[in-house]
C-alpha cells in the first residue's frame, strides 16, 4: 500500500517560503507526494517585499521600500522566470502588460551612484558597469572569472587615470623583484615563456591569474598548492608595489580633480580586495575564514588607504549594516555600530560587481507585489497549493525532537459564496495587472466591519480572532518555517529552550528597523536637476541617475522609481516618484508581541518627522532645481502631488511613509562573526522542521532576495531527500 501524501505546512509567505513551494511543485508528479498549505498572516503575500495598491489615491503602489534585483540573483530569477512562463502558458494573466520576466517586468540597468562628501559639498559619483553576455538566470560566473573581470576593470580604470592625469602606465619593469619572481612562478607553473616586460603590472597579473587557474584547474598536489600559495603572495606584493607607484604619481592631483581622486579610490579598494584574497588564501579556504572580521577593517588590514570611502559606506548603507540602526554622523569615519562580516560581504561584493550575467541590476516595472508575488501566487494556486490567509502563527509546540503542534490566531473568517468553500480572493485588477490591495477586501470577511480599524499585519494590534491548533499527523507532517528571524523568539520558545544552536542563533543573528518614504512629484527627475549629466545634457545619459546610496544619515539612499507610474492612475498629475530610505534607530523600549500597543504608530510618526526634516534640510543635492533658496534649502512643497488640493507643507500628509518595526519586517544583519551561528535549512535540529529565509545558513548569508531563494533551494532539497528516504512520499 502506498504511503499517504506528506502534508507540508508552510508558515509565512515571503520569498523563502514561496520559492521552496515553487521548487517542490516544479517536480513532475509532486501532487502524488505532497499536500501543501501556506499559512499567511493578514491579506497578502510578500513578507518584507509585500506592497499594496491604494485605491483612494490613484491606485498608487505603497511599498516596504525600494526593491531592485541584482544581476547575480540567479536562483531568484530562475524561479521568477518559471512563474512568468507558467502564467503565460496557462493564460493566468491575459491582460497583464508583463508576459515575459525580462524585459517586460524587469528591465536592465548598468549603473549606480554614490554620494561623496568632498570639500564640505555633496557630489554625485556615477559608476557605470559593463553589460555582459547572457541573462541573470544563466549559469553563475565562477570565482576565478570574477577575479579576471575585476582585474580587467582595474586595467580600464588605470588607463583612464593615465589619460586624465598624464601619468604614464605602470609597467612591470618598475616593480622590480616582485615582477621577476612572478615571472619565475609563471614559467614553473604553466611552462610558458615569460611575458614581455613592456606589459603593465595589471596586465601581467591578469595573465598569470588566467593561466594559473586554467592550467592548474583541478590539480591538488603539494607542488601545485605550493605554487598557488607562492604565486598569491607574490601577486599581493606586486599589487602593493603597483598601488605605491600610483599613489606617488597621482597624489598631487587627487584633491584637485574629482575624476583622478575617484580613480585612485577605486584602485585602492580593488587592490585591497585582491591582496586580501591572496593573503588569506580565500581561493582554497573559502570566504568564511575571514568572517570574524569586519569588512571595512579587513580592507584596512590589507593596505586599503580609504577603508570608509564613499563606495564602502554605500555598501553598508544599502545593507542597513548598523547595529540597532545607529548610523553615526555624516562624514564620520566608520561608526562603531557599522558591522558586516568580511567573508560574506566580500563574496557579495564580488558577485554584485563582477559575478552577474546580463546587466548589473534589474528594475521592476511595477511594485514588488505585482511583479514578483502575483506570478508566484497564481502559479502555486493553479498547481493546487492551498493558501490560508488571516492565519497568524503564535507558537510552535515541540514533542521530543519534532514539531508537534502549530498554534494560530485565525484573524478573520471568509464568507462562503454561492455554496462554494470559503476561499479568500486577494487580488484586484489595476490596468490589466493583478495586484495586492493596501487593505483587505473587507466585504469578503465575516468580521469585515470590525476589522476596518485593525492592522492585521501587526503583532501589537490587540486583535484576537479564533484560536486554532494544527496537529502533527493530522494537519501536517512537515513544517517549513519561513517567518523571519525577528519573530522567532515569540513563536519558537519551545525550540529555543531545548536547543543550544537555536539559543545561539537568536542571540547572535541581529536585525534592525528601517524606514522608507515615497513622494510623488509633478516634475520629472530631469526637470528637478538630478538626472542631467553635465557632460551630455538632454541626452539618453540623463536618465542614468536613478539609484543612489552613501548620503546623509540616517536617510542615506534614494531611488527614482518613476518607471512604475504607468501602472498607477495619476493621469498627468504625477511626473516622477522617488523612494527615499535608511535605517531607523531602535527605540529604547520595544514592547513584546501579542500586547496591545501604540508602538507602531509612534515609530511611524518618528519616520514622518525624519522625512520632513530630510526634505527641509538635505534634499538640495537630490533635486537642485526643486528647492526654495534658504539655509538650508527646503523642498518646494508645491511640487508634491496632492489630490486633496492642500497647500505648502500640508501636501506632505498625502505622501507615503512607513516604519518597518514589526519583528518579521526588520532587516536581517550580517554582523562580524555572526555567520557561524546561522542554521542550515535542512539541519534545524528538529526532525520535521525545515527553515527558509535569508536568515539561514544559505551560502550567501547577506539579507537579500537571492539569499532567501538559495535557502529555498536547500529547503526543497531537504524535503525531497526526506520524502525519498521515507519511501517516496509520506512520513
Amino acid at each position: 500500500m502506498a504511503n499517504p501524501k506528506q502534508k507540508i505546512a508552510v508558515l509565512g509567505g515571503g520569498v523563502g517560503s514561496l520559492a521552496t513551494v515553487y521548487l517542490l511543485t516544479n517536480e513532475p508528479g509532486w501532487q502524488d507526494r505532497y499536500e501543501i498549505t501556506v499559512y499567511q498572516m493578514g491579506w497578502r503575500l510578500g513578507g518584507k517585499g509585500a506592497c499594496g495598491r491604494n485605491a483612494a489615491l490613484a491606485d498608487r503602489i505603497e511599498e516596504h521600500g525600494p526593491h531592485v534585483w541584482f544581476g547575480f540573483y540567479q536562483t531568484a530569477f530562475q524561479v521568477l522566470k518559471g512563474c512568468y512562463d507558467y502564467c503565460r502558458q496557462n493564460n493566468l494573466t491575459p491582460e497583464s502588460p508583463f508576459q515575459q520576466c525580462i524585459p517586460d517586468a524587469m528591465r536592465p540597468k548598468n549603473d549606480s551612484t554614490v554620494m561623496e562628501l568632498a570639500g564640505g559639498q555633496w557630489k554625485p559619483w556615477h559608476i557605470t558597469l559593463p553589460a555582459h553576455e547572457g541573462l541573470p538566470y544563466d549559469p553563475p560566473v565562477g570565482l576565478t572569472a570574477q577575479l579576471v573581470r575585476l582585474v580587467e576593470w582595474m586595467i580600464g580604470i588605470h588607463d583612464g587615470l593615465s589619460r586624465a592625469s598624464g601619468v604614464k602606465a605602470h609597467t612591470v619593469t618598475q616593480a622590480g623583484l616582485a615582477a621577476r619572481a612572478l615571472d619565475r612562478i609563471h614559467r614553473l607553473a604553466v611552462r610558458a615563456a615569460a611575458p614581455p616586460e613592456r606589459q603593465t603590472i595589471l596586465q601581467r597579473i591578469l595573465e598569470v591569474i588566467e593561466r594559473l587557474q586554467s592550467d592548474l584547474a583541478g590539480a591538488d598536489t603539494l607542488w601545485h598548492r605550493a605554487l598557488e600559495w607562492l604565486g598569491g603572495k607574490v601577486i599581493s606584493r606586486l599589487l602593493r608595489s603597483f598601488l605605491e607607484l600610483v599613489e606617488r604619481d597621482a597624489k598631487p592631483l587627487i584633491d584637485a580633480n574629482d575624476d583622478i581622486r575617484r580613480a585612485w579610490l577605486l584602485l585602492d579598494l580593488a587592490v585591497a580586495h585582491l591582496r586580501g584574497i591572496f593573503d588569506d588564501g580565500i581561493l582554497r579556504r573559502g570566504f568564511d575564514v575571514i568572517n570574524g572580521q569586519d569588512y571595512s577593517a579587513w580592507l584596512g588590514a590589507h593596505g586599503c588607504r580609504n577603508p570608509w570611502s564613499p563606495i564602502v559606506q554605500g555598501l553598508y548603507d544599502t545593507c542597513f549594516a548598523f547595529d540597532k540602526g545607529a548610523t553615526g554622523r555624516d562624514g564620520e569615519t566608520r561608526p562603531a555600530s557599522a558591522s558586516m562580516e568580511a567573508g560574506s560581504t566580500l563574496r557579495g561584493v564580488l558577485q554584485l560587481f563582477f559575478g552577474y550575467n546580463g546587466s548589473y541590476c534589474y528594475k521592476m516595472q511595477s511594485g514588488m507585489g505585482d511583479t514578483i508575488f502575483t506570478p508566484l501566487y497564481l502559479t502555486l494556486q493553479h498547481r493546487g497549493v492551498k493558501f490560508r490567509f488571516f492565519h497568524q502563527v503564535t507558537n510552535l509546540g515541540v514533542k521530543g525532537s519534532a514539531i508537534d503542534s502549530i498554534e494560530l490566531n485565525v484573524q478573520a473568517a471568509v464568507r462562503p459564496q454561492d455554496g462554494l468553500e470559503a476561499e479568500y480572493r486577494p487580488l484586484k485588477n489595476v490596468k490589466g495587472l493583478l495586484c495586492w490591495p493596501n487593505e483587505p477586501f473587507y466585504e469578503q470577511l465575516v468580521e469585515g466591519d470590525q476589522l476596518r480599524a485593525v492592522n492585521l499585519e501587526s503583532c501589537w494590534s490587540g486583535w484576537k480572532g479564533r484560536d486554532a491548533t494544527l496537529r502533527r499527523g493530522q494537519d501536517f507532517d512537515c513544517v517549513v518555517l519561513g517567518i523571519s528571524i525577528g519573530m522567532l523568539p515569540s513563536i519558537c520558545k519551545d525550540l529555543i529552550s531545548t536547543s543550544q544552536a537555536w539559543r545561539d542563533m537568536i542571540a547572535n543573528i541581529k536585525t534592525t528597523q528601517t524606514q522608507s518614504f515615497q513622494i510623488w512629484l509633478n516634475k520629472t527627475a530631469e526637470e528637478l536637476g538630478w538626472a542631467v549629466d553635465a557632460a551630455a545634457p538632454g541626452t539618453a545619459a540623463a536618465r542614468q541617475f536613478e539609484l543612489m546610496s552613501g548620503y546623509t544619515q540616517p536617510i542615506d539612499s534614494w531611488a527614482d522609481m518613476s518607471q512604475v507610474l504607468p501602472t498607477e492612475r495619476w493621469g498627468d498629475a504625477a511626473k516622477s516618484v522617488h523612494y527615499i530610505f535608511g535605517p531607523l534607530e531602535d527605540a529604547a523600549d520595544i514592547p513584546p508581541p501579542w500586547t496591545r500597543s501604540d508602538f507602531p504608530a509612534t515609530q511611524t510618526e518618528r519616520a514622518k518627522t525624519q522625512m520632513r526634516d530630510f526634505l527641509s534640510r538635505d534634499v538640495a543635492a537630490l533635486f537642485p532645481k526643486g528647492v526654495h533658496s534658504g539655509d538650508p534649502p527646503c523642498l518646494d512643497w508645491n511640487l508634491l502631488v496632492d489630490l486633496g488640493g492642500h497647500a505648502g507643507a500640508q501636501r506632505l500628509d498625502s505622501q507615503y511613509w512607513r516604519a518597518n518595526v514589526e519583528p518579521s519586517e526588520r532587516y536581517v544583519l550580517s554582523l562580524e562573526g555572526s555567520g557561524r551561528y546561522r542554521v542550515e535549512p535542512g539541519k534545524s535540529g528538529f526532525d520535521n522542521l525545515i527553515l527558509a529565509g535569508d536568515w539561514t545558513k544559505n551560502g550567501f548569508d547577506v539579507g537579500c532576495v537571492e539569499a532567501a531563494a538559495l535557502s529555498a533551494k536547500l529547503a526543497a532539497t531537504a524535503i525531497a531527500d526526506s520524502a525519498a528516504q521515507a519511501g517516496g512520499s509520506g512520513t
